[in-house]
């Protein structure tokens, strides 16, 4: 939004609830990992040194599962999935070429660059 752009909402909207998404589409605001924990977007918060193993746990978890199980529940879990992210973020990406075409997001981004922003 502040340097002339549009497109994140699209997987924002996959990660936090439509009211935050869209205050923070609107200002352009952020939120800390210990928020995104509280909405299930994050599997857990560690200290930075110990996010390879914390991965790595996780990951050995999935993977002593069986292989061919785990490729099903990927194929279904993306066939229910109510958003087609490609088509979603194509359409997002029209309004940014729509901003381009208008100067807007020229301004915006010079604005940014400035420090306005």
């Amino acid at each position: 939004m502040d340097r002339g752009a549009l497109g994140a909402a699209t997987h924002l909207s996959r990660l936090v609830p439509q009211q935050l998404m869209r205050t923070m589409v609107y200002t352009c605001r952020t939120v800390t990992a210990q928020q995104l924990r509280a909405f299930g977007t994050v599997l857990d918060v560690v200290p930075a040194p110990d996010l390879r193993q914390a991965a790595h746990a996780v990951a050995a978890e999935i993977a002593a599962k069986d292989p061919a199980i785990i490729r099903l529940a990927k194929q279904s879990l993306n066939g229910i999935d109510p958003v087609d992210v490609k088509r979603s973020y194509r359409y997002e990406q029209g309004y940014t070429f729509e901003l381009n075409l208008s100067g807007v997001s020229d301004t915006a981004r010079q604005a940014f660059l400035d420090g306005q922003r």
